[in-house]
């Protein structure tokens, strides 16, 4: 039994790193796409290759977190800052400066926190609990 939910318990985090690795990535090639076929500013472009290497290397740290993930938990804490950090910076943009409306600036966020919220709760499933320590 103890050792169902601990499967159970490792299947739930590396699937939420998982989801970071793939979001992560999507975003890079998103930003990469936008660096190789589009015409930007210079500055626009070296904006996007520090966003390009950011991403690459969250995927990549997700990625190696995955292969201990219990061990590595605390990447999922940081994720889930920056996370929300992005998330709260790109809502208060589509409200002040896109034009996009509270509704959607609200439903970005939600969204946002959500997700930073599942990463929250992977980092405290992942942590060890007192019979697992006891008999180990």
């Amino acid at each position: 039994m103890k050792r169902t939910i601990t499967v159970i318990r490792r299947g739930f985090v590396s699937m939420i790193m998982l989801a970071g690795v793939m979001i992560n990535s999507v975003y890079t090639v998103s930003m990469l796409s936008r660096y190789v076929m589009k015409k930007e500013t210079d500055e626009f472009r070296e904006i996007l290759v520090s966003g390009i290497s950011l991403e690459f290397a969250w995927a990549a740290l997700l990625l190696w977190a995955l292969f201990r993930p219990f061990e590595r938990r605390y990447v999922l804490l940081f994720t889930a800052f920056a996370m929300l950090t992005a998330n709260v910076l790109h809502s208060l943009d589509q409200l002040f400066f896109a034009g996009a409306g509270i509704g959607r600036a609200v439903l970005n966020l939600s969204v946002g926190m959500a997700v930073s919220g599942l990463f929250v709760i992977a980092f405290f499933v992942s942590r060890p609990n007192t019979m697992e320590r006891s008999s180990s």
